[in-house]
């Protein structure tokens, strides 16, 4: 789960100084997202790995969070 973390946000830092590098937008318009998700699937993976005894509560706790700010 940490590698996601370790991973993900320095390669979003990395696409928006090539980005600026380059002057292309495009790069983090479409990347940095991109590696949102990715870092987000590697998260998801790990903690699906980790065990299912602990998948339950981040779900519900999630379940939790978003009720909160829609209602």
């Amino acid at each position: 789960m940490a590698m996601s973390y370790i991973i993900g946000w320095p390669m979003i830092g990395l696409f928006g100084a090539l980005s600026l590098y380059w002057n292309e937008s495009l790069i983090i318009i479409v990347g940095g997202p991109l590696l949102f998700v990715v870092a987000h699937l590697a998260f998801f993976a790990g903690l699906y790995l980790a065990g299912g005894k602990y998948l339950m509560p981040f779900i519900r706790w999630a379940t939790r969070a978003m009720l909160k700010k829609l209602i």
